[in-house]
């Protein structure tokens, strides 16, 4: 009887870890990052946001223009409309991670 209930826990055991390590695959699998390359249109700073017009991005959105928040006040501030960027994000998420500037345009001067 005891050796019955031993093999039970032990299989329960088996069954816990094995779960467990499913679960931490799953988590890791999600962490994946995917490249994003974009335009800045505009930029919201009070809403930490920045309407973004992308390429295609597989596995995360068609080709299109949308808001995101970005995770960095620092280079949200440095951000302008016309910005080329490139950044991570991940599925299931809204906002761009590592965003790095990729070329910088200059405020167009007014001649006179």
């Amino acid at each position: 009887m005891i050796r019955v209930v031993h093999i039970r826990i032990r299989l329960f055991l088996i069954a816990v870890c094995g779960l467990c390590c499913l679960v931490s695959a799953e988590d890791s699998r999600s962490k994946t990052g995917i490249q994003f390359l974009g335009e800045i249109q505009s930029v919201d700073a009070a809403h930490r946001t920045a309407m973004v017009k992308h390429v295609e991005i597989p596995g995360y959105a068609a080709e299109g223009t949308s808001e995101y928040s970005i995770d960095d006040e620092s280079v949200l501030k440095k951000l302008r409309p016309g910005d080329d960027i490139r950044a991570t994000v991940y599925p299931g998420d809204r906002s761009l991670h590592h965003v790095r500037i990729v070329y910088h345009r200059r405020a167009k001067q007014k001649s006179t």
